[in-house]
């Protein structure tokens, strides 16, 4: 799913670290989104975000709903103003699916001309949103079996002895949580009186003192630059648990889940 903050293109590079000593502990993503990485998980998985309307279209399509072949301006207008007059699985669909870079209601993503490359030059028309439901409807069997739910991450359940994948909103770029702003300070205490019951993992660009990176790459994040800069996505884990981790590289450094 084309998402703010995807890590599709780096999730085969995180997963390396996070699932090679998994055995068969559960999975859980506390701030799951676009699902880019959840969905390359196989086994015992959990997947939660704070957005209700997001969840609601996961289980929905996990359920096997199909959303609409197109959703145009206007309703897509009245949805943003009237989301309780909808069912909320389409709220979500539309919200983020049907919206420019999948930004939660920012303008329409619907069907803009392109000039064509090449000899002839001429422009031709691109139906972007038929390209995003294309990407998501490619990942909804993989999403088959993940327990879904909607919470914020300190009120999540998180099984005894897991393997967590944190992906919060990134302190330098993103504030909005929700309704509030995200609070990056608390989230790092949360992570520390977790690590006592699990094995957590986030990502993110920086990270306290006390936590160590074992991974980074330099790679722009989905839909461009942000703020214009290139900062590596970093992997980090509290300094008391590096030893539990295996930091040795893949062959392959630059690791791709392949498409």
């Amino acid at each position: 799913m084309y998402y703010p903050g995807s890590k599709e293109r780096i999730a085969g590079a995180i997963l390396f670290y996070v699932l090679k000593n998994r055995d068969d502990r559960p999975y859980v993503e506390p701030f799951m989104g676009g699902a880019n990485v959840i969905c390359n998980v196989s086994g015992e998985r959990y997947g939660n975000d704070i957005n209700p309307y997001l969840i609601s279209m996961w289980k929905a399509l996990q359920e096997g709903w199909t959303p609409p072949e197109f959703v145009d301006k206007e309703t897509y207008k009245h949805m943003m103003r009237n989301q309780g007059l909808y069912d909320p699985h389409l709220v979500g669909y539309t919200g983020f699916v049907c919206s420019f870079n999948s930004n939660w209601f920012k303008g329409h993503r619907g069907i803009v001309e392109r000039v064509r490359t090449g000899k002839d030059g001429k422009p031709v028309l691109e139906n972007q949103q038929e390209w995003a439901r294309n990407n998501l409807m490619r990942q909804v069997s993989s999403m088959i079996g993940v327990h879904l739910s909607h919470s914020s991450y300190e009120e999540l359940p998180i099984p005894k002895n897991s393997i967590v994948l944190c992906d919060p909103p990134y302190a330098e770029v993103t504030k909005d949580y929700i309704t509030r702003q995200f609070d990056t300070i608390s989230f790092w205490e949360w992570v520390r009186d977790m690590k006592s019951s699990a094995m957590i993992f986030v990502t993110e660009y920086v990270a306290p003192d006390d936590f160590t990176c074992v991974w980074e790459e330099n790679i722009n994040p989905v839909g461009g630059t942000l703020h214009g800069s290139r900062q590596p996505n970093k992997l980090f884990v509290h300094e008391s648990q590096l030893h539990m981790v295996d930091t040795t590289p893949p062959s392959l450094p630059k690791l791709r889940i392949p498409s």
